[in-house]
């Protein structure tokens, strides 16, 4: 989804009270996400609030509310009913922000960070994951495009290890652009080979979870 579209997704996801948004660059709609984000986060939204409820059972004692707004009431009709309008404004603490490294920019680790943080207008990530356990040739920060050898076939970059990748993932915690890191769609051969050389140690491993591909030699019970 792009466009005016995923940006009021955003806006209304956040007002039911979504917190957790997960990004990635092929989705092709960081710029719009971004400015949802901002939206959010500097003019804040309208709900309302029926308390109609609570005013029938009697519980009706609003004055230790959590809500900490500015609060305009209005009784319909009979005291019977009760509906509060408010502007909510999202802080950016309150929301977990992730997205991923595509695979074209496997020895461009900073820089396709900070694009991303850019578009998404925000001054760090809450979690970022390398996409895939793969590296294509690079075609620029901020595409997506997927390189084609001669043959048709996907043309891999062969000369970054999937270890330089991470190496420069744990820079990015350590810089403060991201707060923790992860890996997607590894298999239970490369997720051991990251625990081994890690310094810091991956906060996820983001797989695909389908009835007829369990994986359940990756599977972790918490």
């Amino acid at each position: 989804m792009q466009g005016q579209g995923i940006k009021d997704l955003i806006i209304n996801s956040i007002k039911i009270g979504y917190r957790h948004f997960d990004c990635t660059a092929d989705y092709k709609n960081k710029n719009e996400v971004g400015e949802a984000f901002k939206e959010a986060f500097d003019t804040g939204f309208q709900i309302s609030i029926n308390f109609t409820a609570l005013l029938q059972t009697k519980r009706n004692n609003i004055s230790g509310s959590s809500l900490k707004l500015n609060i305009q009431s209005a009784i319909n009709g009979s005291s019977n009913k009760l509906i509060i309008f408010t502007s909510i404004f999202v802080k950016r603490e309150n929301l977990f922000i992730t997205t991923k490294l595509w695979n074209s920019n496997h020895g461009h680790v900073v820089e396709a960070c900070k694009d991303s943080i850019k578009k998404l207008q925000l001054d760090y990530l809450d979690l970022y994951l390398v996409h895939f356990p793969v590296a294509t040739r690079h075609t620029g920060v901020g595409t997506t495009d997927s390189a084609l050898g001669e043959d048709g076939v996907l043309d891999i970059d062969t000369t970054i290890s999937l270890e330089t990748t991470w190496h420069a993932m744990e820079g990015l915690v350590s810089s403060g652009l991201v707060r923790s890191i992860g890996i997607n769609n590894y298999d239970v051969f490369l997720n051991r080979d990251c625990l081994a050389y890690s310094k810091i140690k991956l906060a996820v491993n983001q797989i695909e979870t389908h009835s007829t591909a369990k994986q359940k030699s990756i599977t972790v019970n918490s």
